[in-house]
């Protein structure tokens, strides 16, 4: 069925012991917000008696019926009604809470503003530690018995400017520097297996896993956004508070992002493809010329390693290349007549403005042809050495 496994799609996922319903509610919906939606909600249910803290104005975009008890949403960023435009870090409400939940937001505390200019800190000096300090001052305002859900990506420990990609080193420091009881901390973990070609509203397979599954997940990468999520599920059994502020940060080694990360979802910069493809990635080919071009990024002098993976239906001729201003110079250049995988090191003397890698058929396909080759993409990634 789909690009990248043998899953078949359902109308429902694992969570713990419970059997929840993907959401599909067409809000960014190509996201991770499609299991993140009904685990909080599912946790809204549960504690609906409850007072309650959401951090980041996500859950009432999607709620069908009324949520029952005290609810407030703390966003810095986002104006909305009932919405607090505190920062969580300086939020001292004079109660504690029963409940807390944040879907997709502590990664963004304290980090840039994000591609659209729509939220984060103009300010480009950032602790990358604020991320888990958030997590700190979520459990500091917990009453003893409280409870929190929270979820972020989860995968290799990368800096996106914006968002802080956690990983397992990245997330144990919350029991071992900042002192959460680990008897207190449930983490569960979950995988992006598989997800229909398009960006309005596809199906997804999202599974259970083990942390150690998810060692070399990257974001955007093959899937758009976070492509692996850790859950925390917090159970605080006293009244203490935690130290935020006097703690020094750890030396920590962080991965920087891809440039590129597929053909089909690359984010921000998109590939043409002008024949379009079906919900399984694959491209059809009737006349010679482009199959596909793009994304248009600008990059600087250094080395580069470029993982391109092509799967064909049938043999036909074709030529890739990594062409930069506007195609009018040719870095690299590469022919073939059927499926390949290419890995590719090279060295930029100088930056080259408007990079793009291209996809040529050079076959003339015979009068009276009546099947035509496709092509699918199964990886495309460039990344800076």
């Amino acid at each position: 069925m789909g690009l990248f496994s043998s899953s078949s799609y359902s109308d429902i996922f694992t969570f713990g012991e419970k059997q929840l319903h993907y959401n599909r509610v067409p809000i960014n919906n190509v996201s991770e917000r499609a299991i993140e939606v009904p685990i909080g909600l599912n946790f809204l249910m549960e504690h609906n008696s409850k007072r309650i803290l959401e951090v980041g104005n996500v859950l009432q975009q999607y709620i069908q019926q009324p949520i029952y008890g005290t609810w407030n949403i703390l966003d810095k960023f986002e104006v909305g009604p009932d919405v607090l435009n505190i920062d969580l870090m300086e939020y001292n409400p004079e109660e504690k809470y029963e409940a807390i939940i944040s879907i997709s937001t502590v990664e963004h505390i304290g980090q840039r503003k994000d591609p659209s200019g729509s939220y984060g800190e103009e300010d480009n000096v950032r602790d990358k530690e604020t991320p888990l300090k958030a997590i700190v001052k979520i459990y500091n305002l917990l009453k003893e018995g409280g409870h929190a859900l929270i979820t972020v990506p989860f995968g290799k420990l990368i800096d996106h400017g914006w968002l802080i990609h956690f990983d397992d080193h990245y997330m144990q420091l919350l029991i071992n520097k900042y002192e959460i009881p680990d008897d207190e901390l449930i983490i569960k973990y979950y995988r992006k297996m598989e997800m229909e070609m398009t960006w309005n509203n596809p199906r997804q397979v999202w599974v259970p896993c083990l942390k150690e599954n998810l060692a070399d997940t990257i974001y955007d990468s093959p899937f758009p956004n976070a492509n692996g999520i850790a859950v925390l599920e917090i159970n605080k059994k006293s009244d203490k508070e935690l130290r935020i502020e006097s703690i020094k940060n750890t030396d920590i080694k962080f991965h920087s992002p891809n440039i590129i990360n597929n053909l089909y979802f690359n984010y921000i910069n998109r590939f043409n493809i002008p024949s379009n493809h079906d919900l399984d990635g694959w491209i059809p080919i009737r006349n010679q010329g482009v199959v596909f071009h793009g994304p248009y990024v600008e990059l600087d002098s250094g080395w580069y390693t470029l993982d391109f993976k092509l799967e064909t239906s049938t043999n036909f001729d074709f030529t890739i290349d990594f062409a930069s201003n506007m195609g009018t110079k040719i870095i690299m250049c590469h022919s073939a007549n059927g499926s390949l995988e290419l890995q590719y090191c090279f060295h930029l003397p100088s930056p080259e403005s408007k990079f793009e890698i291209r996809l040529f058929n050079d076959t003339v396909f015979p009068r009276g042809t009546v099947t035509f080759p496709m092509v699918r993409v199964r990886k495309l990634t460039l990344r800076k050495l």
